[in-house]
């Protein structure tokens, strides 16, 4: 069985994109810790985490502007989605783990943006999820040298681990 991808990036006939306040904080030309956020599951299943990739951009008080690269599953839609990078406020909380990436240029994070922007979204199978997307991305970073050898696979496996508390019922 061939592997299927989504016509445009998985975007839904008639949705709109996600707002995103680039306009208003820009990411700036200098080096920043680029992370991997993970989100815990309702059910906990490590499988089930949302992965986000994702640096600081601004800091507006105690709320973080982020700039971040994920794909996402819209209300209604059977599939994921990917906007592309899209920049808003991401608070940390306890149901969430950060895992450093690689510290980055301006030129590499736009680089990064971009294999993430193109990196395509596969139809539902029942197994292929985030977590591989954000793993393509960063595998096709690490072929461009943007990452070192295996700094993808190391990323990967730091972040299946993270446990998690049970979710408060």
């Amino acid at each position: 069985m061939s592997i299927q991808y989504l016509p445009d990036s998985g975007r839904p006939i008639g949705a709109e994109a996600p707002i995103s306040s680039d306009h208003l904080f820009k990411d700036t030309d200098d080096i920043k810790d680029v992370k991997l956020r993970v989100t815990q599951s309702q059910d906990n299943d490590p499988r089930h985490h949302h992965w986000t990739i994702f640096w600081v951009v601004a800091n507006c008080g105690d709320i973080e502007v982020h700039r971040r690269v994920h794909v996402v599953r819209e209300i209604g839609a059977s599939h994921l989605t990917n906007w592309g990078a899209v920049t808003s406020s991401m608070d940390p909380e306890p149901t969430t783990r950060d895992i450093f990436i690689k510290r980055m240029t301006l030129a590499e994070r736009k680089r990064l943006e971009e294999i993430g922007n193109t990196t395509p979204v596969r139809a539902p199978d029942g197994d292929w999820n985030c977590q591989n997307w954000v793993y393509s991305v960063l595998r096709t970073a690490e072929k461009e040298d943007l990452l070192a050898p295996q700094e993808s696979v190391s990323v990967v496996i730091r972040a299946l681990g993270i446990k998690f508390n049970a979710p408060s019922s």
